[in-house]
């Protein structure tokens, strides 16, 4: 049977599972999720993605041009 979560409830679910991604995408190297990254070394976990000057995860987000999620990446 599923369990109707309250809203506080709900907000603590999503906020918690924030953090679980945030810290899984750090510890693998956050230019490694990003759409930007520079493919040429394979794993991508340099800064080279074009911003000047260059921000290395997480100094990127929130830049324009900066960090966008990879979807199809988190999946590999």
């Amino acid at each position: 049977m599923t369990e109707t979560l309250t809203r506080p409830e709900r907000a603590q679910a999503f906020a918690e599972a924030r953090r679980i991604v945030r810290d899984g995408i750090r510890e693998r190297g956050g230019c490694a999720f990003c759409t930007r990254r520079d493919r040429t070394f394979g794993i991508g976990r340099i800064a080279t993605c074009g911003l000047h000057p260059q921000k290395q995860f997480p100094r990127c987000v929130g830049q324009p041009g900066g960090f966008e999620f990879d979807e199809i990446s988190a999946h590999d």
